[in-house]
């Protein structure tokens, strides 16, 4: 009895078909999926571009750069370069863990 009240609801069950244009909607979306990821991975490239380009150029200058004395009134304070850097290289890798939590697991780099 059970099987027959299974099979008269299934019977009685319609299936959605989907729309005419669901095709052409749906490959248009991809599309623009495709070229919004295509623009994705140039500003992806430019970014790291420009950050290691930013990172060579200050890691270049610091290391040009001299200890710095500080004159007040009677004394004389020297201090030194790594020690002034200490924030500069926490900043930096704050800014990196951002950078590198900007790339998505589909989006690859490569050509």
């Amino acid at each position: 009895m059970k099987a027959d009240n299974m099979k008269y609801i299934l019977s009685q069950k319609e299936t959605p078909e989907p729309d005419g244009d669901f095709e052409d909607r749906l490959m248009a979306r991809i599309r623009r999926r495709s070229a919004q990821m295509a623009v994705e991975k140039k500003y992806a490239r430019l970014m790291y571009s420009f950050f290691a380009l930013g990172l060579a150029f200050g890691l270049v200058l610091s290391l040009f750069m001299g200890n710095i004395t500080i004159d007040i009134r009677d004394a004389s304070f020297v201090v030194n370069r790594w020690f002034l850097q200490l924030p500069v290289v926490a900043i930096l890798l704050f800014v990196f863990e951002k950078l590198y939590q900007t790339r998505r697991p589909g989006m690859r780099i490569e050509e």
